[in-house]
């Protein structure tokens, strides 16, 4: 019995450090955190957004023809346009002889022409009134009252009617001029700006009534 119990206790003297080796080597070993340093984000400049270059639009071939037709549509129109200064300048000089001066220089020569013959009227008729002498009539010598004034009141009368057509010639010439040449030059335009068509709106005697008017 005592035998038995010293051989137990020599194996397991002989055992023990066997069995602490095998338990140390197979150990879980403790995780050691690893310290590592805490990295702080550098603070870097935002990137600054360069200008972006936009692309320059190219014109097709149709926009250009397009362009270039309007182009030259108004340098058309501005070609055939007249001075309403040298209108106003006409029916002064030579206007004051030739009345209708300014119309015909704005192209209204219907108007020019109508007041030019009205004035070669007026100023004919009244060249007669002159030659048939009939204003002596009215001569006054001795204190005599003339009694016979037959036809002297006609050739008065015929006188004045005749200044008056002269002035009037005259005066619409120097105030109308520049408005035919506006006329006109609306007129240009028009016929550059090619085919259109206009609404207006006319008077008549019931009120009103719409007209469309279209140039080809």
């Amino acid at each position: 019995m005592a035998r038995l119990f010293w051989v137990s206790a020599a194996c397991l003297a002989f055992l023990a450090p066997l069995s602490l080796a095998a338990a140390k080597d197979s150990g879980t070993p403790q995780a050691t955190a690893a310290s590592t340093p805490a990295t702080t984000p550098s603070k870097t400049p935002a990137p600054t957004q360069s200008p972006t270059a936009i692309p320059a639009v190219k014109a097709t071939p149709a926009a250009a023809t397009g362009t270039a037709k309007t182009v030259s549509r108004t340098a058309a129109s501005d070609a055939n346009h007249k001075s309403e200064a040298l209108a106003e300048v006409l029916a002064w000089v030579p206007g004051i002889a030739i009345h209708g001066a300014g119309h015909m220089y704005a192209g209204s020569w219907m108007h020019g022409l109508g007041l030019f013959a009205l004035e070669g009227a007026c100023a004919y008729e009244g060249a007669q009134v002159i030659n048939r002498g009939n204003f002596t009539k009215f001569n006054v010598s001795g204190g005599k009252i003339p009694t016979d004034l037959s036809g002297a009141e006609t050739d008065v009368g015929i006188s004045l009617v005749c200044a008056m057509g002269v002035l009037w010639t005259w005066l619409d010439d120097v105030s109308g001029a520049t408005v035919a040449v506006d006329d006109y030059n609306k007129l240009q335009d028009q016929a550059a700006a090619g085919p259109h068509a206009q609404l207006r709106l006319l008077p008549t005697r019931d009120g009103a009534m719409l007209a469309l008017s279209t140039q080809f």
